[in-house]
């Protein structure tokens, strides 16, 4: 997610919103930075499940 979305990112460059002009990757940036903040959270999760043990499943 975080390679594919930045290559689509880099892509969003070559075109453009109508009304505005600003390209569409500004859009686009919102993809990598989420698989950025999905790989925090599972290696956060991770960690606290291996000082602190792993719960039951809900």
């Amino acid at each position: 997610m975080i390679y594919f979305g930045y290559l689509n990112f880099l892509d969003g460059f070559r075109s453009l919103r109508m009304p505005s002009m600003t390209p569409l990757a500004s859009l686009y940036a919102a993809i990598p930075l989420c698989g950025a903040l999905v790989v925090l959270f599972t290696v956060e999760q991770l960690v606290n499940g291996w000082r602190n043990g792993f719960g039951e499943p809900a």
